[in-house]
């Protein structure tokens, strides 16, 4: 059975190991924060996308009541623009996988309680940072993410859940001996340029 993880809008993401240096001297880098820089774009969802002077990016989920995720432009390749932000590895899966049941316990009191997390993560768990990417395209002044893996990686994802865990009533649960440090993270050469998703107009 193969799992396809329904990831919110905030987090439609790639990620690696080290801190890509920026590059953003041709044109086409130079167009894309000449057209967005002071920008600011709100979803459907009340996520508020903000850009500053140098066209880096700073996400506002559901409004300014939240932390800002912090995104710094790296590269723009012909009209598609890559941004990054740093986590740690054990918060990006926690972040991406939706049906990762943590909360048996306390549930009942507060759905968002991590208490029971560190259970499924032994002494062998090797937590480190990663950068976390996402794709952005700009079209007649709208603003659209890439939102999905290439089946490739999907199909390197669903093997990893088949040998670490188990599916019960549609949702994946992980063995208590689940390899996390294998856990196969994407790269941006993974994203599927060919389903985007509108975020919506640049103001």
């Amino acid at each position: 059975m193969k799992l396809f993880l329904l990831i919110p809008i905030l987090f439609f993401l790639l990620s690696c190991l080290s801190i890509p240096k920026a590059d953003l001297k041709d044109d086409n880098s130079k167009n894309w924060i000449e057209n967005i820089k002071n920008k600011t774009v709100i979803d459907e969802y009340e996520n508020i996308y903000r850009f500053n002077n140098k066209a880096d990016m700073n996400v506002f989920a559901y409004g300014y009541y939240s932390k800002a995720i912090k995104y710094k432009l790296f590269k723009i390749e012909n009209d598609r623009a890559f941004y990054y932000t740093i986590t740690s590895l054990k918060s990006y899966i926690m972040t991406v996988l939706p049906n990762f049941n943590l909360y048996e316990i306390n549930s009942s009191k507060n759905l968002f309680n991590l208490l029971n997390q560190n259970k499924y993560f032994d002494n062998n768990f090797k937590n480190k940072n990663i950068y976390i990417a996402i794709g952005l395209i700009l079209k007649n002044n709208i603003l659209y993410i890439a939102k999905n893996y290439s089946s490739a990686y999907k199909d390197k994802l669903n093997l990893w859940f088949e040998n670490n865990g188990y599916f019960k009533n549609e949702e994946w649960y992980p063995i208590l001996n689940a390899d996390w440090n294998s856990y196969p993270l994407p790269t941006e050469a993974d994203i599927d340029w060919d389903n985007l998703f509108m975020l919506g107009e640049i103001i």
